[in-house]
């Protein structure tokens, strides 16, 4: 069996990627019955108010608003402060500190309560506590003989579990759609 997570109505207008950025997280509104926005991670970008000359880029998690407006949700970050760490970890356990933080105690989000509505795109702490993730619904696709199962593996979180019988002998394949990406200096 392969067991398949599928975000709740997760299907956007922008998909996993927007202008070039990876999809990292959600971010989950409180109004009732609306959909999560997919949270972008931008890794080349430029403060403003830096001079024209400074070629200094920063990390900055950002969302889509209101006519696609461009709404950033953390304050810019140097990827130095992930410290042996990887991005997504780095991430969550700023959300997990600032979403209980005061707002002159907060490590990366702008506001506390948007550190309370972003969770990571593929939350492996609850699954591995045995929990469901928020926003989160297991498919279980059962192998059949002669069949496909065709699916984003950015966006949905997969486990392929092993055969409980038989010899028979299961294939994948793989493939990867590219566009185009930001650029790193």
């Amino acid at each position: 069996t392969t067991t398949t997570t599928q975000q709740q109505q997760q299907q956007q207008q922008h998909g996993s990627s927007h202008d070039g950025n990876l999809q990292v997280g959600w971010y989950h509104e409180t109004t009732q019955g609306k959909s999560p926005l997919p949270v972008y991670l931008d890794v080349s970008y430029r403060i403003p108010e830096q001079a024209p000359d400074n070629e200094e880029t920063y990390c900055i998690l950002y969302m889509l608003g209101k006519n696609d407006k461009v709404v950033h949700l953390t304050l810019p970050w140097s990827s130095d402060f992930v410290q042996g760490m990887s991005v997504g970890d780095y991430i969550d356990h700023c959300a997990k500190h600032d979403a209980a933080a005061t707002d002159t105690t907060k490590y990366l989000f702008r506001h506390t309560f948007q550190a309370k509505q972003f969770s990571m795109l593929e939350d492996r702490a609850a699954w591995e506590d045995g929990d469901i993730p928020r926003g989160m619904m297991p498919r279980d696709v059962p192998p059949v003989a002669g069949s496909l199962a065709f699916f984003d593996s950015v966006s949905v979180p997969h486990e392929v579990t092993p055969l409980a019988f038989g010899n028979a002998t299961r294939l994948a394949l793989a493939g990867w759609f590219h566009q185009e990406v930001a650029t790193f200096l």
